[in-house]
């Protein structure tokens, strides 16, 4: 028997007819990990058949919780509601539909001695051709804009520390790139290769926004991990290059009217110069404020990890202005 409790946190926007199997399966797998478990439902919005049969199980005393919101408000936020409630020091996410045999938890739980977050891939993949090209299509996106390589980021079978929770923020749609940000805050993220489900993957049809929606998601991911705390590199980035360019183009206008006689009257160029000079430097000031921002709130901001501290007995200097730091040390041992 492992120490410590294994909280699995299952969001459920909708349940798919074979619901009550899934959850069988989940159970019994999780009891071969050799750990205490407690699962902690989330149902995004009036499901009365889910809550009818998970109150059931919790009536029967077995280790299930429920929370109901009052609607969808997204993955994030589910993922949030069960890790604030989670008693356990090792969280693991699961999908309310079949994505990986439930029969391999224990290999993701196993996976976990030497990373902080595991992200389960869904191999070998028995789906469509055109489910698998999408996929591969995303996470190189992803790759490309966030420089983590992991081949199934949108497969909900995850486990992680509960300090990657606590110092994770999620809103909006971002659960899915949890692996991500946990990477930009410093945790060893990892991957291991589940057999997908052999049932027939659950699926619904999308719409064309969902995927402008995940394009949208990825950009602003990409610019909270690389540019959050240094946004005048971001609007600079994007601001000089016009100025600049607006600024070549104004002082060719201003030799040709000083030196070849040429008129001002009536030249688009003047005005576009003019324009792109101004834009430029609006950008750039956009940036500055952002670092005015960030250099007012730096005190509370903490973008380090401490992963272990050795001989910490010792008790360090600090001036008067740490007292702060000495009352609450942001340090963690990540080690089981």
């Amino acid at each position: 028997m492992h120490e410590g409790m294994l909280s699995v946190v299952v969001p459920v926007k909708q349940t798919i007819e074979d619901f009550p199997d899934l959850v069988e399966n989940y159970h019994e797998a999780l009891v071969r990990t050799g750990f205490d478990f407690e699962f902690l439902f989330v149902l995004e919005g009036a499901q009365p058949e889910a809550s009818a049969y998970l109150q059931g199980l919790e009536a029967e005393g077995r280790p299930f919780r429920l929370f109901q919101l009052a609607k969808s408000f997204g993955e994030a936020a589910s993922l949030s509601v069960g890790f604030s409630h989670a008693r356990g020091d090792v969280l693991m996410t699961l999908p309310p539909t079949f994505q990986v045999e439930p029969s391999s938890l224990p290999k993701l739980v196993e996976a976990l001695q030497h990373h902080d977050i595991v992200v389960a891939r869904r191999w070998p993949r028995t789906d469509s051709q055109y489910s698998r090209i999408k996929t591969a299509v995303f996470n190189r996106m992803v790759f490309f804009r966030g420089g983590l390589k992991l081949h199934d980021l949108g497969c909900g079978v995850r486990i992680l520390r509960k300090a990657v929770a606590d110092e994770v923020p999620l809103y909006g749609d971002q659960g899915i790139f949890l692996p991500l940000l946990a990477a930009q805050k410093g945790f060893a993220v990892g991957e291991t290769d589940l057999p997908q489900a052999r049932r027939a993957p659950y699926s619904t049809r999308k719409d064309g926004s969902l995927y402008l929606r995940r394009l949208l998601d990825v950009a602003t991911v990409w610019f909270l991990t690389k540019f959050t705390r240094k946004p005048l590199r971001f609007f600079g980035m994007i601001g000089a290059p016009i100025a600049v360019l607006g600024f070549l183009l104004l002082l060719l206008i201003v030799i040709e009217r000083l030196f070849f006689g040429v008129g001002l009257a009536d030249r688009p160029a003047l005005l576009l110069s003019s324009l792109m000079v101004v834009l430029g430097v609006q950008i750039i000031v956009m940036g500055l404020i952002g670092e005015l921002v960030i250099f007012t709130h730096a005190r509370d901001l903490k973008e380090y990890q401490v992963r272990e501290i050795v001989n910490g007995r010792a008790e360090p200097r600090m001036s008067s202005g740490s007292k702060g730091c000495a009352e609450r040390p942001d340090s963690v041992t990540l080690s089981e």
